[in-house]
């Protein structure tokens, strides 16, 4: 039967084997007897009750933050479950959330793609459902949101600023769904 010999580039190779050594994907022989690297991954939605979702927006360091929205997300190390990697996002990647978090659901998806490693990758994707919900309800007053121009949107998000614990900077926000979809689009 045919094989493909994969050329990785040295830039690539050094990626895959840190990852490797890491704990942060395995590499396997698929079913056509190629070279198959396997991510598993774990991403929060956390949603307030105002209905705002905790989305990353920004990641950057010295040189600047450029834009980054995607929702929190961690790759599992060896050994770790979905939910003690959710734990280590919420404690060592997050702002401060103050409050109680509840686990509304939980869904898996397994996507196959080709890497940027240059490696066929299956993504096996465990996203937590949860709702931030407020340590105290002495006032369950629910302030109504006004819809303001789209272009004023960078003025009024209040971004949280995180330092990682591997010296990443990002900023993260609370968007609606209005806010997300301003974003996501490009100018």
């Amino acid at each position: 039967f045919p094989t493909r010999r994969h050329r990785l580039s040295q830039h690539s190779t050094m990626q895959l084997r840190e990852e490797l050594q890491l704990g942060k994907c395995i590499v396997t022989l698929g079913p056509d007897c190629q070279l198959l690297r396997t991510v598993v991954l774990c991403v929060l939605k956390l949603t307030d009750l105002t209905d705002k979702v905790l989305f990353q927006i920004a990641e950057g360091g010295e040189e600047g933050f450029v834009p980054h929205l995607v929702l929190p997300a961690t790759k599992l190390t060896e050994g770790e479950c979905t939910m003690t990697a959710a734990k280590r996002l919420m404690q060592n990647d997050l702002p401060p959330l103050v409050g109680s978090l509840m686990c509304d659901s939980c869904n898996v998806v397994e996507t196959e793609m080709k890497s940027k490693l240059g490696l066929r990758t299956v993504y096996k994707k465990t996203t937590y459902h949860m709702s931030l919900r407020p340590e105290r309800t002495t006032s369950t007053s629910i302030s109504q949101e006004v819809e303001h121009p789209t272009t004023d949107i960078l003025k009024r998000l209040e971004g949280k600023y995180v330092k990682r614990n591997d010296d990443r900077e990002q900023i993260f926000a609370w968007l609606t769904q209005g806010e997300f979809e301003y974003l996501q689009s490009p100018p």
